[in-house]
């Protein structure tokens, strides 16, 4: 005996069906995502000394990290904990720290992106945490306090939102900015406003990104990314290069209470001795002439900022004489390379650290 069924149970059937398969398949690419997760950089020869189930842990971390909008500032979510990173309270990777400074504490915050942030590494070894063992080492005699400011895929737009909307309020007394690549893409300027990270579908996308890992999934893994191409374009390097200027000297040039000190990192063109892989990387991905080109051009205006800025360093020559393997792709190091960077960098913070001028 044939039954009809109503349309209106035929269509909560149908939902029913539908959100079974969406179940099946997040499940199936939660599975695939922890057995195979997508890095570019696992196996490279520059993480030869970290396990490689370690590598694939940091990379599924990494694709596990959230954020949040603060006052119109994209941060890591705060309390976030995994295997090798840990993210306080207060939305910043590494030990906890209160709000209210002491007042016998130097604070010192280093902005930049996911270089000063650290990948495959663990919280012990990002290039604030090599400088904070470094002056624990050598000034006993003072507290000075190291925070790691780093966000993943900002440029200088992003970093000087963080720190006039987020940073200021934990009393900086120096705030070492570590940039340069990340505006050397076009990202700066299609970077989203600051009310829309507020804005419910920017909540909405935010959501679907940490809960739900089938789009994610997807578009890393079938969309095909946004790149720069193989001949310089120098009008855009121009362009990207004048937005760093300005950026930093509206910053540089307000009063404020704390020093701005400004380093230009160096990508992978800018290391003479390279290793199988930093060959191959160089060979083939298509970002690094550009990069490169326009890491010059910030180079040749920044000295537009002396004077303005407390100071500004070139670190991209850091790297030119060094024969071990650094980078595992355009742009990141090793812990290797972040000790060596964060070297550099108290040689050249010294003397605001032993001086008593003005701020």
């Amino acid at each position: 005996m044939y039954v009809q069924v109503s349309y209106k149970k035929q269509f909560v059937f149908g939902i029913i069906f539908l959100i079974i398969i969406l179940s099946a398949v997040e499940l199936l690419v939660r599975a695939y995502e922890v057995s195979f997760p997508y890095c570019d950089y696992i196996g490279k020869d520059a993480l030869d000394d970290i396990d490689l189930e370690v590598q694939k842990q940091e990379c599924f971390d990494l694709d596990h990290f959230a954020y949040t909008s603060v006052e119109g500032v994209l941060i890591p979510k705060p309390n976030q904990h995994f295997a090798n990173m840990n993210i306080n309270s207060h939305g910043f990777r590494g030990p906890e720290i209160t709000q209210e400074k002491p007042s016998d504490m130097t604070r010192i915050f280093i902005l930049g992106g996911s270089t000063t942030f650290g990948t495959v590494t663990s919280d012990s070894t990002t290039i604030p945490a090599f400088l904070q063992e470094k002056i624990d080492s050598t000034m006993i005699d003072h507290r000075i306090q190291v925070i790691n400011a780093g966000v993943m895929g900002f440029d200088s737009a992003a970093e000087t939102r963080l720190l006039k909307n987020y940073v200021e309020k934990f009393d900086p007394d120096i705030v070492m900015v570590y940039d340069g690549i990340n505006n050397a893409s076009v990202n700066q300027i299609l970077a989203p406003e600051d009310d829309e990270y507020s804005s419910p579908m920017w909540k909405i996308l935010t959501y679907i990104y940490e809960y739900y890992r089938t789009p994610t999934h997807i578009y890393k893994n079938f969309m095909p990314g946004l790149e720069l191409g193989v001949s310089i374009d120098e009008k855009l390097s121009d362009e990207q290069a004048q937005l760093w200027r300005d950026d930093w000297k509206g910053v540089c040039s307000q009063n404020r209470d704390y020093k701005i000190i400004i380093f230009i990192q160096p990508s992978l063109s800018n290391k003479t001795h390279l290793s199988e892989d930093e060959s191959l990387i160089l060979k083939l991905d298509p970002r690094n002439k550009q990069i490169n080109y326009t890491l010059e051009k910030i180079q040749d205006i920044s000295s537009e900022l002396n004077g303005i800025c407390n100071g500004v360093f070139d670190l991209r020559s850091s790297f030119e004489n060094v024969t071990e393997a650094i980078f595992y792709d355009h742009a990141h190091v090793n812990e290797l390379g972040n000790k060596i960077i964060a070297e550099k960098m108290y040689n050249k913070l010294l003397p605001y650290l032993n001086t008593n001028d003005s701020k």
